[in-house]
């Protein structure tokens, strides 16, 4: 299977929306109250920043889909695979106070050359390689716009520098890969990058593609048996980038630890 080709290119759309679009609803869901996947939404997906607690996983690997994701046929997938946000009242990585548009964008240019390209793999689960989307990715970039970000998202008081809820003007810049499936199954998504010396974005997604009933607006009854599917990253992910060993025992498998600025 070429899964190359359920990628999306610019200036193509994903849909009805192109990749600056995408980043925008990205930055909008990251910030809101309920940074989670829903189903029947479009899967935002994206990688813990914290090289302590290991690669971001939402994957089950033993018995169950609790922790892994499912969507329909063609749902939009959007993974950010690395990214930088800027608000106005920011520091930059010299320590100046961010005051303008003028000073969004100079921050942003100087973070996006620190950053290494990332790799993404793909496979279905009955596939014996992964398949290299690494070229699929585009650099993308929104203008400076105003967004909200919520008091109560579960994410923000933990990062380095803790994001103050309210209203910000603030522009995104991000590796960003759009994907959709057309076919039921079960398949992996793992991706990662890095930058600077101790920051790293990696995650591994397990994606349960289902029929949409349009009676019920839910799954029909496919249902997968996922009990000893994943031998192979059981123990060990290895990096795409390094291929290194990263850690898959951070015990809280929803959870994103991520530094300030980072997306």
């Amino acid at each position: 299977m070429n899964y190359i080709q359920w990628c999306v290119a610019k200036p193509n759309k994903l849909g009805g929306l192109g990749h600056k679009e995408w980043l925008v609803e990205y930055t909008k869901w990251l910030f809101g109250p309920f940074p989670y996947h829903r189903k029947g939404r479009p899967l935002f997906a994206h990688g813990n920043y914290n090289p302590r607690t290991g690669c971001r996983k939402e994957v089950n690997l033993v018995d169950g889909p609790d922790s892994s994701v499912t969507i329909f046929k063609n749902d939009p997938i959007i993974l950010e695979v690395m990214g930088v946000n800027y608000i106005i009242g920011d520091a930059d990585r010299s320590g100046d106070t961010i005051e303008n548009d003028s000073d969004i964008i100079r921050a942003l240019d100087f973070e996006d050359e620190m950053h290494s390209r990332g790799k993404v793999e793909f496979k279905n689960i009955n596939d014996k390689h992964f398949t290299n989307l690494s070229s699929c990715i585009e650099h993308t970039r929104t203008d400076p716009f105003q967004f909200s970000v919520s008091k109560n998202n579960p994410y923000l008081a933990e990062w380095d520098v803790p994001m103050p809820s309210g209203s910000h003007r603030g522009a995104m810049s991000s590796q960003l890969l759009l994907l959709k499936i057309p076919k039921v199954g079960e398949y992996l998504l793992k991706f990662e990058a890095r930058s600077f010396s101790d920051f790293e974005s990696c995650g591994i997604y397990q994606i349960i593609v289902t029929e949409r009933d349009f009676k019920s607006n839910e799954p029909s009854s496919w249902q997968p048996n996922l009990k000893n599917r994943y031998r192979d990253i059981s123990d060990r992910v290895v990096s795409v980038t390094t291929g290194k060993i990263l850690s898959l025992h951070d015990d809280r498998p929803h959870h994103l630890v991520q530094k300030r600025k980072r997306t």
